[in-house]
């Protein structure tokens, strides 16, 4: 009842997983179709909108292109000349052919339909238009064009005869700079079909069904202005009531632009971008069936579908097979391996080894291969004995009695590695019993890292005592303790790296050899330059060491140093020692009159780079002489308590060192008497004779 609990239980375990995974690859499929269909939706989105403003830079630049043969035409003075002379009457048949045939060259050219000249009163003069006087359209074209006195590029409107087609109407003058004597007017017709319809019909992509339409508002409705692929003759002729708002052209004229969706003027659902063409009246659509547009979504959705499903039933074989595997019980090895594998997951930094009751290894981890050198089938099989040194190998039968008594022990032994080479290392061994058999399991760590770090601490100590010694030593002679065995290093230098910033001084403590033991705020012309290089470094030396024993407690002295700066120095005491010094400088006073050539010398003299070492020269700080001043009194005071604090140091070490001294003697006098005591066979007794005030005596014995 039990086992088939324990299989009810790792079925229904199984079973749960199932149902996770499906819905941990259904959730991951429908996210990836969301992020896969926002993803092509923007694309398509991007893709309408560039299509659209490209549409509408194309009507643009063929506007400016046509309004630009229209300022040429009406710049040029000789075409001017020749229609006034026309007009005017004078040698008419020449100057009519000369226009003539100008015009008939700039029609071929430049694919205009017609043209048409007119007097200032709007009648034809010149004409391929075949019509005696200007339509409303051309009128009022004409008049803006004379209004503004430049060329006007007319609406799209249709005629019978024409068709679609844009007028431009440019006014003639005979001094066009001026815009003063009108002569006349010439119109140029373009007709839409021939450049400007194909132009916005054109999709840059392979697409079924997109499309690009061309519309403005008349009136109450949207009028066509370009074919359309789905209908022939929409051109002009096309409207659509401004009450179907579900159309883009109807959003169009309502102010809306950008992406939209809408059903077109076959009733079919569409994606639009709607844009606004500068300049005119006209709106650029740029559409494409819904259908086309959500083709690809509905492909991926199939495919992730498929995948899902795919990958589900991959998982229910998955699980199914692990539950028919997991019917079967583990035999000894397995289970062995099984737990064996869950301590090695704990620690599997350290050297893990199973052995068998022979002390023959059965398992280990890759820690264990890494450190002995040998490969996996090198080392299943293997004696623990033959791991262990030589020297400890019989050593190995006490540990194993040690661990049956306590069933575990932690020891420290040597190891020796297939090349031979040996390592100390620490292990816990323990007894573990699988199915009655007992296994020897013991985790092991390399100790030579931590005994070198042991090793290198202890030599750290020996000198540290060494240190202390020389300063508690009661009889050493304060002469003869150096500097940096006195004060507290760290602490100086963290006190000097933060006043350094703030006065932007040079600080430093060097001891009477010239050694720097505390330094801060270095100036980079001396940092870089004057002590790399070793005969500018030696005249730093120098020049440290030239004041050393000259100077009292309390006083200071300014020089300049061999390398041409300021210097200014205290002494350090320590008693009636003198220790060190305490220096700043590196810069100029504010007052002095430095002579720059002497510093260029000095740079090619010791072999500096020339621009680099005048780069830090002139970082060089100038400080007026009251500042330098105060800062001096700060300094000496600091050196003051640097001594006395130091000297107080010395003073109470060698007292505790004394105070330890008697003690020790002391206590080894009460050790010698109590020996004495208790090794004695006789009795004995303490004495000790006090007289009365009338003289007379009186002894007192203790036993």
């Amino acid at each position: 009842m039990k086992q088939v609990s324990s299989k009810n239980r790792q079925a229904v375990k199984l079973f749960a997983v199932f149902i996770l995974l499906t819905i941990v690859f259904a959730t991951a499929g429908y996210l990836l179709f969301n992020y896969q269909k926002k993803s092509i939706t923007n694309e398509k989105y991007d893709e309408l909108a560039a299509i659209s403003q490209l549409k509408v830079n194309q009507i643009i630049n063929w506007r400016n292109e046509r309004l630009g043969d229209g300022n040429a035409i009406f710049y040029n003075k000789s075409f001017a000349h020749y229609i006034k002379q026309y007009l005017s009457g004078v040698n008419r048949n020449q100057n009519y052919k000369e226009a003539f045939n100008w015009l008939t060259i700039i029609r071929k050219n430049y694919g205009y339909a017609l043209f048409m000249v007119t007097d200032t009163n709007l009648k034809p003069a010149i004409s391929l238009i075949p019509t005696d006087h200007l339509q409303i359209n051309g009128i009022q074209t004409a008049k803006e064009a004379i209004k503004k006195k430049t060329p006007i590029l007319s609406d799209l409107h249709f005629t019978s005869e024409m068709g679609a087609h844009l007028d431009m109407a440019i006014p003639l003058y005979s001094s066009p700079e001026t815009a003063e004597d009108l002569v006349g007017l010439l119109f140029l017709r373009i007709n839409a079909s021939q450049f400007l319809f194909p132009l916005i019909q054109t999709w840059p992509t392979p697409s079924k069904s997109s499309e690009t339409m061309l519309v403005r508002r008349e009136g109450d409705s949207i009028a066509f202005l370009n074919e359309l692929h789905y209908r022939k003759n929409t051109a002009l002729h096309l409207k659509l009531p401004i009450t179907d708002t579900i159309h883009p052209s109807v959003k169009a004229i309502s102010g809306i632009t950008g992406i939209t969706k809408g059903v077109d003027y076959r009733g079919v659902e569409v994606l639009a971008d709607i844009k606004k063409v500068p300049g005119t009246s006209w709106y650029i659509i740029a559409k494409v069936d819904a259908n086309e547009i959500y083709h690809p979504v509905q492909l991926l959705s199939y495919g992730i579908f498929s995948f899902t499903a795919l990958f589900v039933l991959i998982a229910a074989l998955i699980i199914y097979l692990i539950w028919k595997r997991q019917q079967y019980k583990l035999n000894l090895e397995k289970q062995a391996l099984t737990r064996h594998f869950d301590y090695i997951v704990k620690y599997a930094n350290d050297i893990v080894l199973l052995a068998d009751e022979k002390l023959n290894v059965v398992e280990c981890n890759d820690s264990a291969l890494r450190n002995y050198g040998y490969t996996r089938q090198e080392l299943i099989g293997k004696s623990l004995a033959d791991l262990r040194s030589e020297a400890t190998r019989r050593q190995l039968q006490e540990t194993i009695k040690e661990i049956h008594q306590k069933n575990s022990a932690l020891y420290e032994t040597v190891h020796q590695r297939k090349d031979g080479t040996t390592f100390q290392v620490e292990f816990n061994s323990r007894l573990i019993e699988i199915e009655k058999k007992t296994y020897y399991q013991s985790i092991g760590r390399d100790l030579t890292e931590r005994k070198l770090a042991e090793e290198k601490l202890k030599k750290s100590e020996e000198q540290l005592k060494l240190k202390l010694d020389t300063i508690l030593n009661p009889d050493v002679d304060i002469s003869n303790i150096e500097l940096k065995n006195v004060i507290a290093v760290d602490e100086l230098q963290s006190i000097l790296n933060d006043l350094a910033p703030v006065t932007n001084m040079v600080t430093a403590i060097l001891d009477l050899k010239g050694n720097i033991i505390e330094s801060a705020g270095w100036q980079n012309i001396c940092k870089n330059f004057h002590r790399m290089n070793p005969e500018s470094a030696k005249n730093c030396t120098e020049s440290d060491l030239h004041l050393s024993g000259k100077l009292k407690p309390g006083e200071f002295k300014e020089y300049h140093c061999k390398n041409n700066l300021w210097d200014i120095v205290t002494p350090l005491y320590i008693g009636d020692k003198l220790f060190g010094n305490i220096f700043t400088g590196q810069f100029f006073y504010d007052d002095d009159v430095v002579d720059e050539n002497l510093f260029i010398n000095q740079a090619k003299k010791y072999g500096f780079n020339e621009e680099d070492y005048m780069r830090e020269f002139r970082q060089i700080p100038r400080f007026n002489r009251e500042k330098v001043m105060l800062f001096m009194s700060f300094l000496i005071k600091f050196t003051s308590l640097i001594s006395r604090l130091s000297l107080s140091n010395i003073q109470l070490a060698k007292e505790i060192s004394e105070r330890k001294l008697a003690e020790g003697a002391l206590k080894e006098s009460e050790e010698k008497y109590r020996s004495l005591f208790n090794e004695m066979i006789e009795g004995f007794a303490l004495h000790e004779l006090f007289v009365t005030p009338r003289a007379f005596p009186l002894i007192i014995a203790f036993c």
